[in-house]
């Protein structure tokens, strides 16, 4: 079967405007294929990006998976749509957003599936929109199985209600709730649903939702830096 990189790059080296070029080649531990505009400074990346690596893993580094990654540059700065995307044998991480001159601006969308014995199931998804790297509006998803809402407002300060339902088998059996105010929390707690009964907690459900945008989030949006002006994507605090 003729290889994905090899048959665009057919297609790409027939349509190419002028003054821009191809490569198809060796790129940062794996493979790339992208187009450029040649620059007293090197390449200005510009026009379509792939690229595919192969990560290994385990005590023994003896278990293998892939990265992969699309999307596009303009004047060497991501823009449009870009998917990232880490698997393995039991896990696969992916993350879909829109960038803008370098910056996350847009929705974004990051699932991880896992599989055990032919079987797969979302552990974790979350849905968003980030504006210059910062969060704003609705979140919604899965976190461990609890289904989660926050919101934060304009200025990407939590604000409102914020819960996630965790449950015990098919039923509910508690929500933890933290209200906020502009960036302030104001109360937590949590509503257990088989007595009714409401106990006053630490919050902790906006410093989940941090630890992921650091941490899971960045890991695939760190697999290509090229044309990114990323610290983090962040929701702010007072």
């Amino acid at each position: 079967m003729m290889d994905k990189f090899y048959r665009l790059w057919l297609s790409l080296t027939r349509h190419l405007p002028d003054g821009y070029q191809f490569y198809s080649g060796p790129y940062h531990g794996g493979k790339a294929v992208y187009t450029y505009i040649p620059s007293d400074g090197g390449r200005l990346f510009d026009g379509i990006f792939r690229y595919k690596s192969r990560i290994c893993y385990g005590a023994m580094m003896d278990k293998e998976g892939y990265d992969k990654v699309k999307g596009e540059f303009k004047d060497n700065r991501k823009n449009g749509r870009w998917t990232f995307l880490r698997k393995d044998q039991f896990i696969a991480k992916r993350l879909e957003t829109f960038f803008n001159n370098g910056a996350v601006d847009g929705d974004l969308r990051y699932d991880v599936q896992t599989r055990s014995f032919s079987k797969s199931k979302c552990s974790l998804a979350l849905f968003f929109k980030v504006r210059a790297n910062v969060v704003t509006g609705d979140i919604d998803g899965i976190i461990d199985g609890g289904a989660f809402h926050g919101h934060c407002d304009e200025g990407g300060y939590p604000d409102g209600r914020w819960k996630i339902e965790w449950k015990t088998g098919d039923s509910r059996s508690k929500t933890d709730y933290e209200e906020w105010e502009h960036g302030a929390v104001k109360r937590a707690y949590s509503v257990n649903h088989t007595n009714g009964n409401r106990t006053f907690i630490d919050a902790y459900i906006l410093r989940l939702v941090e630890s992921i945008l650091s941490y899971d989030c960045m890991e695939l949006l760190q697999i290509i830096r090229r044309g990114d002006s990323l610290g983090t994507i962040q929701i702010n605090t007072k």
